[in-house]
């Protein structure tokens, strides 16, 4: 299975998926519509789908001097299938293309995923972050 770009017929599927990551904080932003929908029409959403259907997304955006993954998520059912990983893969493939010599994530303590990546090739960042009280790890790989 391939990743594609993401475009306005998967929206629904994406905020769904996205919703395995909803924590209960002020602004949380990464499961709306409306957020998606902006992401998709700015060409920074791709998704892997089966059969239609779509299986897992990343949101990657290319800024200045690194891309940047801003969101991703995969199926319950499929998480440990590899589809995370082939995100990473394709991820790192496109920032590259794009001359980028960084790429990184950032994720929230709470959701307990900094071994995958490591796994993947990032580097955790020591000092942690936090989003209104909510600490989150900072992760980078140089490409």
């Amino acid at each position: 299975m391939q990743v594609s770009k993401a475009d306005k017929m998967d929206l629904e599927a994406i905020v769904k998926l996205n919703r395995l990551f909803h924590l209960d904080l002020p602004e949380f932003k990464w499961d709306t519509p409306q957020w998606v929908e902006e992401e998709i029409g700015n060409g920074n959403y791709y998704v892997i789908k089966n059969k239609s259907i779509v299986v897992a997304a990343i949101c990657l955006k290319m800024l200045e001097e690194e891309g940047y993954i801003e969101a991703i998520a995969v199926q319950e059912n499929k998480q440990i299938s590899g589809f995370g990983r082939r995100l990473i893969e394709f991820a790192i493939k496109q920032s590259q293309k794009q001359g980028k010599s960084k790429l990184s994530v950032e994720s929230f303590c709470d959701y307990g995923i900094e071994k995958f990546y490591e796994k993947c090739g990032f580097t955790r960042c020591p000092k942690l972050g936090n989003y209104k009280g909510y600490p989150y790890y900072c992760f980078s790989m140089n490409l």
